[in-house]
């Protein structure tokens, strides 16, 4: 059943579910995980990494967290560390 479902996030939720554990987009980012594939886009990305790099997000975000939402010669970021 896993590939069955997809599931797609906008910004503020992914946001949400990095910073915040206890969150509600925490937890749906957590169930989707685990029920089904995560479908990101280069324009979500973009702006996930262009919202984390404010500063308001310094005192929540190390350089090296940030890191995992680079994108490199236009190939998908590593998000393995970025949500724990």
């Amino acid at each position: 059943m896993k590939g069955d479902l997809r599931f797609v996030f906008d910004t503020n939720a992914l946001i949400s579910a990095a910073l915040i554990r206890a969150s509600i987009s925490r937890q749906a980012f957590d169930s989707a995980c685990q029920q089904g594939t995560l479908l990101l886009s280069w324009p979500i990305i973009a702006e996930l990494q262009e919202k984390l790099s404010l500063k308001k997000f310094d005192k929540y975000i190390s350089e090296n967290y940030l890191g995992d939402f680079e994108m490199k010669n236009n190939k998908m970021p590593n998000f393995a560390n970025a949500v724990h």
